[in-house]
């Protein structure tokens, strides 16, 4: 788990920038950080870093994403919260839910 979370540390201005790079498809980095969310005990290097999954919510909004952008973001969440990760995702759920609700006002 240090690894990882060592791994992702240095990653993290990547990460940051996952809204605007890899929105047309998921792209190593988000497909990675999937792969991660239904890991058991590796999902807790998400939490680490707390600009983390606010960067990852926000390719929910990204005008250009695709839809399997979008999916895989979701699908994140909802591995973690399947895992019991409730308590600690709790401070993002704002992002997740501003970032869904922008992304949905486009349909209206």
């Amino acid at each position: 788990q240090q690894f990882v979370t060592q791994a992702l540390a240095a990653l993290s201005p990547r990460i940051r920038r996952m809204p605007l790079d890899n929105t047309q498809s998921p792209v190593g980095l988000l497909q990675s950080l999937l792969e991660l969310s239904a890991s058991g005990p590796l999902a807790a290097s998400l939490f680490v870093d707390k600009g983390l999954l606010p960067s990852v919510f926000a390719c929910l909004s990204a005008p250009s994403a695709a839809l399997t952008v979008r999916k895989a973001t979701l699908t994140l969440a909802e591995n973690l919260l399947a895992a019991g990760w409730q308590t600690e995702l709790s401070p993002h759920l704002g992002s997740l839910l501003s970032h869904l609700f922008l992304h949905l006002r486009n349909f209206v």
